[in-house]
């Protein structure tokens, strides 16, 4: 997982490219189908990254799996919080908290999130994916 700093920063420096990352973490256990770093595994990345001069880290993102009640929702997004908080005590300007979609933005925005991403809620669902998508009031049932 180290060599992915160091690629992205060779990357970087060759297309001379915007210097800003937030690192994805599989918050869950058993995301399988996600990709990113394991919690366990992102203070070493982090670190890696803040020693590399063509990246600059700013935060972390997640995608957690869809859940059932608001409690469940919350809980991926208050598990990256508390990671980027621990960060935030080594590395300096740690400040993007990006987590959040169309269905799980309020919850995200209560757990800390800087960044939500809507596309849905404003564009509907993308084609061929099927689903409700594109209705701002849709929220789980309690």
């Amino acid at each position: 997982m180290r060599r992915i700093p160091e690629r992205l920063e060779a990357a970087v420096q060759f297309d001379d490219a915007v210097d800003l990352v937030e690192w994805q973490l599989r918050v869950a256990s058993g995301e399988a189908t996600k990709s990113g770093l394991a919690p366990g595994e992102v203070a070493a990345v982090a670190r890696a990254v803040a020693l590399l001069p063509g990246l600059r880290l700013r935060g972390l993102m997640t995608l957690p799996a869809p859940s059932e009640g608001l409690d469940a929702q919350r809980l991926p997004f208050a598990r990256l919080a508390r990671c980027l908080a621990e960060l935030q005590r080594d590395i300096p300007g740690l400040d993007t908290l990006s987590m959040g979609m169309s269905d799980d933005y309020p919850e995200a925005i209560q757990e800390g999130s800087t960044l939500v991403r809507v596309g849905s809620a404003i564009f509907g669902p993308p084609e061929g994916r099927g689903g409700e998508g594109g209705d701002l009031l849709a929220r789980p049932k309690e």
